[in-house]
């Protein structure tokens, strides 16, 4: 049996801090919802960065907020479906969309795509984790278009959807789309 996604990457040396954090981050989330995760290096790691934990805890919970303001902006006169979306980078940035509807549908443009676009157009490409906001009763996950996109920055990004009453579900983009489409 192969350990969970979020104890891998803690235990991952090769892995940079921040991604080795988020994955604490995901398993102390998880481990929070009755999700039996054991594994004592994990746990080991989780009282080694204390500090870092919950420096990610607190970028999270600013991405959210975020999230949350930025969807009043969307753009959703034809399916009233405002989302928000803050996407942290490697350097611990976080960068917003909302989605921008189109009466010509295909032209619409996805929250989570509008985040990404501004983290490229910020020169932050090393996306560590997505938060994705709407006012639903139970978390959104991400459309096939925005799961595409994110592949290409990484399979192991981490999607944190949220309700605005603060139901969450998170994902990493590889269970998301299994057997991406990429050219690397």
């Amino acid at each position: 049996m192969s350990l969970p996604f979020c104890v891998q990457r803690a235990c991952d040396e090769q892995a940079s801090l921040i991604k080795r954090v988020a994955a604490l981050w995901m398993y102390r989330e998880l481990c929070a919802t009755d999700v039996v995760l054991t594994h004592a290096r994990c746990d080991e790691l989780l009282q080694q960065h204390s500090h870092e934990l919950l420096a990610f805890a607190q970028t999270v919970d600013m991405a959210y907020s975020l999230a949350v303001n930025v969807r009043l902006n969307a753009h959703a006169p034809y399916s009233k479906f405002l989302v928000g979306c803050a996407v942290i980078d490697e350097a611990g940035s976080i960068h917003v969309g909302c989605n921008v509807e189109n009466a010509s549908l295909g032209l619409t443009q996805c929250a989570e795509r509008a985040a990404i676009t501004t983290s490229v157009a910020s020169g932050n490409v090393n996306i560590v984790a997505v938060v994705i906001v709407a006012d639903t009763t139970t978390p959104v996950a991400p459309c096939g278009a925005c799961r595409q996109v994110m592949v290409e920055f990484g399979t192991d990004i981490i999607v944190c959807s949220r309700t605005t009453s603060n139901d969450q579900t998170l994902y990493v983009v590889d269970e998301l789309l299994p057997s991406a489409f990429t050219s690397w």
